[in-house]
């Protein structure tokens, strides 16, 4: 489970800790990664949207594709069909990311042990190319000859601190790549071969603190 901070919140719950908070401890709330809040997203638009939540023609056209798969689900256990627009009038347009109210970059905290925590293609490089976001409901562990492998499939929480660094110099590690492609994946940067930020007077590593990562940023960051 995803649990959203500003760096506001973030002092309130330090400053007064959820019953979560302290059964997990804000010390071992670990930086497992960090990305960029995107300026836009893509969306339809509102005039799209009240097309089809209103228009007789298309909400008919979409009950026969529900009944589609539901005939299919039953029929065959599974459905590969897929809803899409009615007609090609709307077109999804880029729109500015609401999410950069709280913060130009978010800072993801797991509540499990560093080296048990994992995402999606965490050990390819470059990473901001592959990598996800850190998994809420898998943790892994390694066998006898040092592979990855499942450990558990019980969910747990990770803070997602949103936060807008106050230095103009500020850097990842996909900004030091070779050929548009960096040398890291997240495997690499959380067991430090490189810090998640880096401001040019201090850098932010992974496993860091939740306690730890608000007084650098409050610092000045």
């Amino acid at each position: 489970m995803f649990i959203e901070l500003t760096i506001k919140e973030l002092k309130e719950l330090l400053s007064t800790p959820s019953d979560t908070l302290k059964v997990v401890g804000a010390d071992k709330c670990l930086l497992c990664y960090v990305e960029k809040v995107q300026e836009t997203i893509m969306d339809w638009p509102e005039e799209a949207k009240q097309f089809w939540a209103t228009d007789p023609e298309y909400l008919a056209w979409k009950k026969r594709d529900r009944e589609r798969v539901d005939w299919e689900l039953k029929t065959y256990g599974h459905s590969s069909f897929e809803f899409s627009p009615w007609d090609n009038r709307y077109h999804m347009q880029d729109f500015p990311n609401p999410e950069l109210e709280k913060g130009t970059y978010v800072a993801y905290f797991t509540t499990v042990p560093l080296e048990k925590q994992w995402g999606d293609d965490w050990d390819d490089a470059p990473y901001e190319h592959n990598a996800g976001i850190p998994y809420d409901d898998i943790t892994y562990g390694k066998d006898e000859n040092g592979k990855t492998h499942i450990e558990s499939r019980e969910d747990f929480i990770i803070y997602k601190v949103y936060f807008t660094p106050k230095h103009d110099y500020v850097r990842m590690p996909e900004d030091y790549g070779f050929g548009g492609n960096s040398p890291f994946c997240v495997d690499d940067i959380n067991k430090g071969a490189v810090a998640w930020l880096f401001n040019g007077d201090c850098g932010i590593q992974g496993g860091t603190t939740l306690p730890e990562f608000l007084k650098i940023i409050e610092e000045g960051f």
